[in-house]
């Protein structure tokens, strides 16, 4: 498990960091050069750049996204989260055991956005990403607006049963739509992905989950 766990988080950090070198074969340009000074200093622009946001009021949730299109096709995305507070409040119909990550924390995302028609940064899109996570929510998964859960299958539903805290990195799959309108710096954005996780013991499991945000475009 071990094995093919790492095999995985490597792919999509081939996947992920490998945009910068395309885009630059996209562009025209030598791939080598990218990286030079002098190709920063004649090419480099920040036309299409976005930040967005997404409040998950329910989750406690804030996420603030960044991107910068490389090319027509690609676009460079880093994604933060941070949580504050726990979710079961006082008159949650159930309560869970108190662990100090299921408190605050913090989510880090590096992604790649690849634009089917082209049109970066709008349209439909297909995104990978790999993620350093402190958060976890009551239910057991580490992406706000999850749609499933990953509670274990308790005998008797007991309420202080124990949820041990996941492996930090996780990596993850998604499609979307992007959206440019109102003179074309307000943006939008609906995403539905899957977050693959590793738990305490090595095994892994999924937090399925949409994701929508809304921003200004440069």
């Amino acid at each position: 498990m071990t094995s093919l766990r790492q095999v995985l988080l490597l792919f999509l950090f081939i996947i992920t960091f490998s945009c910068p070198l395309i885009a630059g074969k996209e562009t025209g340009y030598p791939r080598a050069s990218y990286y030079s000074h002098n190709y920063y200093k004649t090419q480099a622009s920040f036309a299409g750049f976005n930040i967005k946001i997404s409040p998950a009021i329910f989750w406690k949730t804030i996420g603030i996204e960044l991107e910068l299109p490389l090319s027509k096709r690609l676009s460079l995305n880093t994604g933060f989260f941070g949580k504050l507070g726990r979710m079961d409040g006082k008159k949650a119909n159930m309560k869970i055991k108190s662990e100090s990550f299921l408190e605050d924390g913090i989510r880090v995302e590096l992604a790649c956005k690849y634009y089917l028609k082209g049109s970066a940064p709008d349209g439909f899109y297909l995104q990978s990403n790999v993620a350093f996570s402190q958060i976890v929510y009551f239910d057991g998964t580490t992406k706000p607006y999850s749609i499933n859960d990953n509670w274990k299958k308790f005998s008797n539903l007991n309420p202080l049963e124990e949820i041990k805290k996941p492996n930090p990195f996780s990596f993850g799959l998604s499609g979307g739509y992007h959206i440019n309108m109102l003179g074309d710096h307000i943006t939008a954005n609906f995403m539905l992905g899957v977050q693959g996780n590793f738990d305490s013991e090595g095994k892994p499991f999924i937090s399925a989950y949409v994701f929508p945000a809304l921003g200004y475009k440069f």
